[in-house]
């Protein structure tokens, strides 16, 4: 069966696709028949009912293996997926595909189960009633007398061979097809990519069908049909494998969105998210560790495939694989030093914004004895090639320059030239890989866009930086004498104090520490929070003030005491989509109303910034 299945693939997707659309058919109107039958049988016979007694508990152990075992019966959602380079609109019709074919296969399983229910009671399987010329070939693919064989017989006595080869051949086929097809298309695909030898990716020159792959995967096919003993151990074994392929897609699902975002043009947008593929990973892992108890050996057999895909794409796919335009790439790239203490990333665009920062950014690392990472991301336009990139480079080359002018006689400094189609994909990458502990940006100011706050650079990575992010609007200064914290008692008001310790100057530098709260809501001890970061603040405490004042008008407030001060430090906002557009923070309103230095802070919790560095 295999090998006729290799050649209908090998004649051309039109070909493999007819075929799988009569088998699965086939197998559809069986289940349908089979479950129609059982209907009647019970409508016929009411007491027939009790041999659902007693159900397993749904929190059953059984219940969850038997769920991880039969996963294979959903392989259809990688099939359907894979198969979307030679479909038509995939984006509108394969999640319509998806959705329809679970709709369907639910209902017909659910219909054949309920069959074999009402035709079978488990003393019926202690006695042959298979036709003889059936029961040889039943015992060799199930087990003696299968509830299959033995409910179609009770069901339907004289066509019952007749629906019982097709429904076993038909599905068998009908899957055989679709998996052989979905990973020879796989198997292409990362051939093209190069992650795997190119030679896979060989397409026959009359039937434009990827015959290297094809063959490839009916090797490996019959390599499994030979060398796993049982039918139970080939089901458990592929089961298991699509248990580790989906939970790693969810994952891969949690990681794509959050570094892509709204990069990506979308068909179908999972809703819940990230709440449903959460869902999805734990209940992958669940039916894994179920299916582990029950069949050791099938789900260790797995795990090592998948440990031995992992091997062949870190030691071979990874160092071959194309380029695709939304890359990351590096133009220029100086090793960096080994990071021993504090590190700094300073992303300069021109020479007028490296000016801007480069005072400030000085300020820091001598305080924290700080390595500075400088990093240029080319802007290129989407319509220029990636070959012309070099055009827009000088402008880049001039900034670092410019700001290497300062650091290099006195700071351990590396430099990066790279190019990405979205510059904060870019920099939130580099801030992974080097490890930053604080990363500076610039801000222009108030954008006229209405859908983002500060942004289409800076929202993604207040959002997503793994590190402590400031952002400085007009701050070419190393010191200030008088700096205003308007206070929120959490991590961004904690990193702001520290800040403004830091920035403030040394011999005449005064922080203001400011509340505004409305009237009858309790305000936070002012005093007791600057005492707990006296440490840090790097100014005498006697030079450090509170004030709290009493006023429906938040920003109002912020905006008068402002007007006294020469740079305020304040927390940038930490949520997200409507409620962040709808609840406007205070550092966009004081960009608006104050004309001075102005830097917003936020801070990356532990738990929030290992979150972020992994995905």
């Amino acid at each position: 069966m295999l090998a006729v299945v290799m050649a209908i693939n090998a004649a051309g997707v039109s070909a493999s696709g007819r075929l799988g659309a009569w088998m699965t058919w086939g197998q559809i109107l069986s289940m349908f028949v089979l479950g129609g039958l059982g209907l009647a049988r019970i409508v016929a016979d009411p007491g027939r009912l009790r041999l659902l007694e007693p159900f397993p508990h749904p929190a059953s152990l059984a219940v969850l293996t038997t769920m991880g075992i039969i996963y294979v019966a959903f392989q259809g959602y990688v099939v359907i997926s894979q198969a979307g380079d030679e479909s038509i609109d995939p984006r509108r019709s394969l999640p319509r595909a998806i959705l329809r074919t679970a709709l369907l296969a639910g209902v017909g399983c659910l219909l054949a189960a309920v069959a074999l229910l009402a035709a079978v009671s488990p003393a019926d399987l202690g006695s042959a009633v298979t036709p003889a010329r059936w029961a040889a070939w039943v015992d060799r693919v199930g087990g003696p007398d299968t509830v299959l064989a033995v409910a179609i017989a009770r069901l339907a006595p004289r066509l019952g061979p007749v629906l019982l080869a097709v429904t076993v051949f038909g599905g068998a086929a009908a899957a055989l097809n679709a998996v052989l097809f979905s990973a020879a298309r796989a198997l292409y695909a990362m051939g093209r990519d190069r992650t795997l030898p190119e030679a896979l990716a060989r397409v026959s020159r009359r039937r434009r069908s990827p015959w290297v792959a094809i063959v490839g995967t009916g090797t490996l096919m019959a390599a499994l049909a030979i060398l796993v003993p049982t039918m139970t151990d080939m089901v458990a074994l592929t089961s298991v494998m699509f248990l580790c392929l989906l939970l790693i897609v969810n994952l891969s699902c949690l990681r794509l969105r959050r570094r892509h975002g709204d990069e990506l043009s979308y068909g179908f947008v999972m809703p819940l998210f990230p709440l449903v593929p959460i869902l999805a990973i734990l209940g992958n892992a669940v039916l894994l560790v179920c299916v582990a108890r029950a069949e050791p050996l099938a789900t260790a057999t797995g795990a090592a495939c998948i440990l031995v895909g992992g091997l062949v794409y870190r030691l071979y796919g990874r160092q071959h694989v194309a380029t695709s335009r939304d890359e990351i790439i590096s133009f220029r790239d100086t090793a960096p030093a080994a990071k021993t203490g504090f590190r700094i990333l300073l992303p300069v665009a021109t020479p007028d914004e490296a000016l801007e920062r480069i005072m400030p950014t000085m300020r820091l690392a001598e305080a924290f004895q700080a390595q500075v990472e400088l990093l240029h991301m080319v802007s290129i336009p989407d319509q220029v090639p990636l070959a012309d990139a070099g055009r827009y480079l000088d402008v880049g080359r001039e900034a670092m320059t410019e700001a290497t002018l300062y650091l290099r006689s006195r700071f351990t400094f590396h430099e990066s030239i790279r190019y990405c189609r979205t510059p904060a994909r870019g920099i939130l990458s580099a801030a992974r890989e080097h490890q930053t502990d604080l990363l500076i940006l610039g801000w222009r100011g108030r954008t006229s866009r209405t859908d983002v706050l500060f942004g289409t650079t800076l929202d993604p990575i207040l959002e997503q930086a793994p590190c402590d992010t400031i952002v400085l609007r007009g701050c070419n200064q190393r010191s200030y004498r008088r700096v205003l914290v308007p206070f929120t008692d959490g991590p961004d008001g904690h990193l702001a104090l520290r800040l403004a310790g830091l920035l403030a100057d040394p011999a005449e530098g005064r922080i203001r520490v400011l509340t505004v709260v409305p009237p009858g809501q309790a305000a936070p001890v002012l005093d007791a929070a600057v005492d707990r970061q006296a440490d840090a603040l790097a100014l005498p405490r006697d030079r450090v003030t509170t004030e709290m004042r009493v006023s429906r008008d938040l920003f109002g407030a912020l905006a008068e005491a402002s007007a006294e001060a020469d740079l305020v430090i304040v927390g940038a906002t930490r949520s997200r989509g409507v409620s962040r557009l709808a609840l406007r923070p205070p550092a966009e309103v004081l960009s608006q109303r104050f004309t001075g230095a102005l830097i917003m802070v936020r801070a990356a919790g532990p738990m929030a910034s290992w979150l972020n560095r992994w995905l």
